[in-house]
């Protein structure tokens, strides 16, 4: 049975990113997964601090996203005319140094209390509606002190910040909403929370700072609008979208490679907050096949986009058909184009796209430790099932990632991307613990897409 609902935003920029373009916002993300499920999405809202929210009778609605119905437009009805399912409020994410009770610096009145003041209005304007606290992420400048891009142990304790001391201030912060008003049905989503859970572990923790980041603030790219978008929906839909829901390539492969997993990770995280969302499996929707075709990337002029052949780090292909990066289909008409790298031989067709699949015969079962070294795009994908993409935005960039092989055989699948420059492609395979030299070595040979064998090459190891 659809479900519909409607939210007023007192937000800002962690909400609805504008200078970002048409899909650095959380409502465009969220009106994508409601068609998907058959789910409907008005959205109304406004920029704001919490003490203008608190002190404006009547709130701007002034916010316009692609695709997505409004409620009401603001002029030839009032707010308080018009019953929201939803209202989010959002405070501000550089103001978390203090507790939520202490006054502003310029002003004998604290956020919670301009808070309060917001539900005390809606409980005469929006007296149904129930009342979401977004956790935007919080600043990242005291991370980041010389503006620049943070260390890797930086970037960690920003996000151990995140899921820590920031996400207590905000669970503080709603208890004292809720405490001032007993009778409102008033929810913290943990937006920081989640995407820093997701951001700094595997699967997305290959995902690189910029493709993530645009500022110190920090505003994201649609890739991280997309995430708390999708953490949005699951909140207050209480279910995300099927496992195949299509990734457009704006947003970073990764995403869709892991999809399935990146839901389940959001679910399980909003589950200690209070939320029981479902995850459904691939195929739930019955109107996948009509979905409207999401944005995808569009190619710049060849020359507005040259890069340097030897170090130039690796663009995903614009595509209609984001699955090409997992599942690359060769084409029968054109001879593969070998390269000669050393002892190392790369085979791809003359689109960048090459696909090397081994059987390896494992004598006993248990975790095993994968080291994949690509120059540029690689996927690897286990019996499968995608476990790890590598970028390759250096040259020889190598990512690891343990999986528990069963005993037997098993089906070990590479799809490489080359974008120009050097080509490297090597799989390191080993027991968990095994040293560098007791990993056996897995070269991938050259794959001639004329000449695929009908039956794969086993290796066998312990």
């Amino acid at each position: 049975m659809p479900i519909n609902q409607s939210v007023f935003f007192f937000g800002n920029s962690l909400v609805n990113y504008a200078e970002g373009g048409a899909f650095t916002n959380v409502p465009f993300w969220m009106n994508s997964f409601a068609q998907f499920d058959d789910n409907s999405l008005a959205v109304n809202g406004g920029y704001g601090f919490l003490r203008n929210f608190a002190d404006t009778e009547e709130p701007d609605a002034n916010w316009g996203f692609e695709g997505v119905q409004s409620l009401y437009d603001g002029e030839t009805s009032s707010f308080a005319e018009n019953a929201f399912d939803n209202v989010v409020i959002t405070p501000a994410n550089f103001i978390q140094d203090r507790g939520p009770n202490a006054d502003y610096f310029d002003e004998a009145r604290s956020p919670l209390e301009a808070a309060r003041e917001i539900v005390d209005n809606l409980g005469e304007t929006q007296p149904d509606a129930t009342i979401f606290v977004y956790q935007g992420w919080a600043d990242l400048a005291p991370f980041a002190p010389d503006g620049t891009e943070p260390s890797a142990a930086d970037l960690a304790a920003y996000h151990d910040y995140n899921t820590g001391e920031y996400t207590d201030w905000y669970t503080t912060f709603t208890n004292g909403l809720q405490a001032n008003a007993p009778d409102a049905d008033i929810q913290l989503i943990p937006i920081a929370n989640v995407l820093s859970t997701l951001l700094s572990s595997q699967p997305l923790s290959q995902i690189p700072f910029d493709d993530l980041y645009v500022d110190s603030a920090p505003h994201g790219t649609e890739t991280l609008y997309f995430l708390a978008g999708l953490t949005s929906y699951a909140a207050i839909y209480g279910t995300n979208p099927a496992a195949d829901y299509p990734v457009p390539d704006t947003v970073h492969p990764a995403v869709s490679i892991h999809f399935q997993e990146v839901t389940e990770i959001i679910a399980d995280t909003l589950q200690d907050f209070g939320f029981d969302v479902a995850t459904p499996q691939a195929g739930a929707n019955d109107h996948s096949d009509t979905f409207a075709t999401l944005p995808q990337q569009v190619e710049t002029d060849e020359d507005t986009k040259a890069q340097d052949d030897d170090q130039g780090a690796a663009d995903l292909p614009a595509t209609d058909d984001i699955s090409q990066i997992a599942r690359p289909v060769p084409q029968d008409d054109a001879p593969a184009q070998d390269f000669e790298l050393g002892a190392q031989t790369v085979a791809h067709d003359p689109e960048g796209f090459g696909s090397f699949t081994r059987v390896v015969d494992v004598q006993s079962g248990g975790p095993y430790l994968f080291e994949l070294t690509a120059d540029d795009l690689a996927t690897l994908i286990i019996n499968g099932a995608p476990v790890l993409i590598n970028q390759g935005d250096t040259p020889d960039t190598s990512q690891d990632v343990t999986v528990d092989l069963p005993a037997g055989e098993n089906t070990v699948q590479v799809e490489y991307y080359q974008d120009g420059g050097g080509e490297v492609l090597i799989l390191d395979i080993g027991p968990e613990n095994a040293s560098d030299h007791a990993k056996d070595d897995f070269p991938l040979p050259p794959v001639d897409f004329e000449e695929i064998p009908e039956e794969d090459d086993e290796l066998d190891f312990v």
